[in-house]
């Protein structure tokens, strides 16, 4: 089971050691042609000895944030009851991997811009093989919309990822209703300018 806000408490939380986990990303190909499919190639390696743990996360998650002038291959999920038949993993931006080969599929849609990357986060629990360490990994690639360019890791607390249909800190959410615990509903219009309003969620794999 996973919760933002708990875990197991035999996990450690410093690093594992150097080339416990290996982490890289491709985009395959010479050229990139608007109107065409194109795959990063996306690999997770982790040491002899090591596994991905079944404490936390059933196996390694994956974010991906895309650049304006791509679209990732696969159905956007978006209503509830798609999401929670798939444990509210919001594909294709969000999926679980296993270790090894994961193919992130994508369509260029018009020319890419100077600078333009897609950035990757990848989150694990993993565990050594006489079960003595656990540890929570988080790690980011950037990787350039550029033909064969290579993933170059970066600071793994920035966390943006999805669509660019989302609000990002800054913008001014526009006004929702929301339901809550025994049936009634909360609308943000309500406390708009008179509270601060936060609200919470959690995920989790039973």
């Amino acid at each position: 089971m996973l919760s933002t806000l708990i875990m197991a408490s035999s996990l450690v939380m410093s690093e594992p050691a150097p080339n416990t986990v290996q982490i890289a990303a491709t985009l395959e190909a010479d050229e990139l042609t608007v109107g065409q499919t194109y795959t990063i190639d996306l690999t997770l390696e982790l040491a002899e000895g090591w596994s991905v743990s079944d404490s936390g996360i059933p196996k390694a998650f994956l974010q991906i944030d895309v650049p304006d002038s791509v679209k990732l291959e696969g159905k956007v999920l978006t209503g509830y009851q798609e999401l929670s038949k798939n444990e509210f993993v919001r594909e294709p931006f969000e999926r679980m991997i296993e270790p090894g080969r994961t193919e992130i599929e994508f369509t260029l849609t018009s020319e890419p811009k100077a600078g333009e990357t897609f950035s990757l986060n990848i989150i694990a629990y993993i565990k050594s093989e006489d079960g003595d360490d656990n540890y929570y990994i988080r790690r980011r690639l950037d990787l350039a919309l550029q033909p064969g360019a290579q993933a170059k890791e970066t600071d793994a607390t920035n966390t943006a990822w999805g669509s660019h249909d989302t609000l990002v800190v800054g913008e001014k959410a526009d006004d929702f209703t929301l339901p809550q615990y025994g049936g009634s509903s909360i609308s943000l219009a309500d406390y708009r300018g008179k509270k601060n309003v936060i609200i919470t969620t959690y995920r989790a794999h039973w």
